[in-house]
Parts: structure tokens; sequence; C-alpha cells
């Protein structure tokens, strides 16, 4: 490889609202934020149901 060649970099598409997360975090669809960690669907469920309800009373 000659020097005046530019290195070949592998980058990733940026989009601002993926955040890298741990497995299993949860995210709200609507503002990004992570409301927490869930192992199940269910608990995957819990969370957005309860951030949609939070959303509303506020």
């Amino acid at each position: 490889m000659s020097e005046g060649m530019p290195k070949e970099e592998v980058k990733k598409p940026m989009q601002s609202n993926v955040v890298e997360l741990r497995p299993g975090a949860v995210q709200d669809p609507t503002t990004g934020t992570v409301l927490g960690y869930a192992e199940t669907p269910e608990q995957v469920a819990a969370l957005l149901t309860q951030a949609a309800e939070d959303r509303k009373a506020a």
C-alpha cells in the first residue's frame, strides 16, 4: 500500500435516534430514552405501557 492512499475505514451509518445499549434495554419509541431493562416480552410490554401512562399523566 502506498503512503498516498487513504486508509479504508469501515463506518457504520450514524442514526441519531439509535444508541448502543446493553442487551435487554427497552427504549421509548417516542422519546428514545431508555426505560429500563427487560428479559421477557412481558417485561418489555410493561415498561412501554408504563411509559405511555406517564406521558399521558405529564
